[in-house]
């Protein structure tokens, strides 16, 4: 039997590829024949690739048993750096991650400094709120940083009268409770958050010798609008040095 050869025109092209890194990076991840398949090439195009760069050879493995503490780590680093972490293909993590709607590592948006400081001092929900994100989104950033939860303040809500807000640092934080019948919680929380100085904190501030030197000889409200600041701030300092009111003695 005489083979009739091809003539030119009867050569057959074969597919080109052109490797680029985004290509290049998917080699390994999974099979050579599915990896053809999507690039539109020959199986042995693929192998011959992976052989030439020194990339192993994609094996199927078991289904990794996601644990929570694994599941905390998605989208916390690199899909690739977490495979590595727990010994798995990148695919698997992606799947996860995917499955979960957790955005990838390098496509999150750098989450707030503002946001930072409030992890652990207020509830997660609070922060979501403040800065348009999802609580599992915070909650995951505070565990990732190793921040315990912060405690629920007063039933969750911070909001507080104006009358309590325009007292707090002002006297103590279980005086402003008592007076405006508020969880002392939820006056010690909004404190932290608004980066206001507890009113003992404000006691270690020096006041007028002559001030001093009047302690328990007239009201504390007295002695507050004379010298400035407030009635609180002279009452500790009143009690702290064991000098008893000026109503408890004129009483006498």
């Amino acid at each position: 039997m005489v083979r009739r050869k091809k003539t030119t025109g009867e050569t057959k092209n074969r597919p080109r590829i052109n490797w680029d890194a985004s290509k290049i990076a998917l080699l390994g991840t999974m099979a050579d024949a599915t990896l053809a398949r999507s690039f539109g090439v020959t199986r042995t195009t693929v192998t011959n690739m992976r052989l030439k760069l020194n990339i192993a050879a994609f094996v199927t493995q078991k289904d990794h048993k996601w644990k929570a503490a694994d599941k905390k780590l998605l989208g916390v680093m690199s899909d690739q750096k977490l495979s590595h972490k727990l010994g798995i293909c990148s695919s698997q993590v992606r799947n996860m991650r995917l499955k979960l709607d957790i955005q990838a590592f390098q496509n999150r948006k750098e989450f707030p400094d503002g946001a930072v400081k409030l992890l652990g001092v207020v509830p997660d929900s609070h922060i979501a709120r403040e800065y348009g994100m999802s609580a599992v989104l915070v909650a995951r950033e505070r565990e990732a940083r190793g921040i315990a939860r912060a405690p629920h303040p007063g039933r969750g809500d911070l909001t507080l009268p104006k009358k309590a807000i325009k007292d707090i640092g002002r006297m103590l934080d279980t005086l402003v409770a008592e007076k405006h019948g508020v969880p002392v919680s939820a006056v010690r929380t909004y404190r932290k958050v608004h980066g206001i100085p507890a009113c003992e904190d404000r006691n270690r501030k020096p006041l007028p010798v002559k001030a001093l030197s009047l302690l328990g000889t007239m009201s504390d409200g007295d002695l507050a609008r004379r010298f400035g600041g407030s009635a609180g701030l002279y009452r500790i300092r009143r009690i702290n040095a064991g000098i008893p009111s000026y109503r408890s003695v004129t009483a006498d």
